[in-house]
């Protein structure tokens, strides 16, 4: 009688697995609005879907790897776009730096050339369709600053006037009013 009374609440955790397990398989798949630089169905299918914007054909150059052109991404399909009327292109051998504050909108436009976020308008014109990207997960204590650079370290003033230094936060720090914490 113990052992079906303890089961009940690993019963019930399992029904709720296993609802947000149908809950994803049924819900939409992801639709990737990037047109291939070689594939002429996707590019005359998304010329039929808009009525209002004609898309022409991009030179198919080997060292071009994407080419943007207006491109919008919001992160829901009917949402205002938070990256909005970019062109350019990234060619192969390139480096290329997305740089900007906190929440201008970096990661968006990195997840929508990859199709991961909706494109409102615009297009991506890629050479690949798979790539492989890390997305930059922070993890901060809720503790001073100097407390989350020295983790269990000891304090070494120089090691840690170089990564303040190293990771640009002298400005933030100095406009701060408790400084680094101390």
């Amino acid at each position: 009688m113990n052992t079906l009374i303890l089961s009940i609440p690993m019963l019930n955790a399992a029904m709720v697995c296993f609802q947000r397990i149908q809950t994803f398989l049924s819900s939409d798949a992801r639709r990737d609005h990037r047109i291939a630089f070689d594939d002429t169905e996707a590019l005359q299918s998304a010329q039929s879907t808009s009525d209002d914007i004609e898309l022409r054909r991009l030179p198919s150059s080997s060292a071009t790897m994407i080419t943007v052109q207006n491109a919008s991404f919001s992160w829901t399909e009917d949402g205002l776009p938070i990256v909005c009327d970019n062109t350019f292109t990234i060619n192969r051998k390139q480096f290329c730096f997305i740089i900007g504050p906190v929440g201008s909108g970096k990661s968006t436009l990195l997840k929508g050339l990859l199709g991961e976020t909706p494109s409102s308008k615009g297009f991506v014109y890629t050479r690949f369709n798979t790539v492989g990207y890390v997305d930059q997960t922070p993890w901060i204590q809720n503790a001073t600053i100097k407390e989350n650079i020295l983790g269990v370290s000891t304090f070494d003033d120089d090691w840690f006037r170089q990564v303040i230094y190293i990771c640009a936060l002298e400005h933030d720090i100095v406009n701060m009013s408790r400084g680094d914490g101390e």
